[in-house]
């Protein structure tokens, strides 16, 4: 079975359309990134997880909350 592990990036701070983004639990601007799989349920039985598309996280450095992001 194929797993693809996402290492994640060094914290930085997030913005997004310009605007700084602050962790909405906690208020912490710093996030890591990294990439996570959309797993569906009809590729996990065909055994397809790896053909899944990815959606980009943020995790805040603080308090570990997730943000996530569909690419487009």
């Amino acid at each position: 079975m194929f797993w693809k592990r996402f290492k994640e990036s060094e914290p930085q701070e997030l913005t997004v359309k310009g605007n700084v983004v602050n962790c909405p639990i906690c208020g912490f601007h710093t996030f890591t990134y990294r990439e996570t799989l959309m797993n569906t349920p009809g590729f996990a039985f065909l055994g397809w997880d790896w053909a899944n598309k990815t959606a980009n996280c943020y995790i805040c450095y603080d308090c570990r909350y997730v943000l996530w992001f569909m690419p487009r």
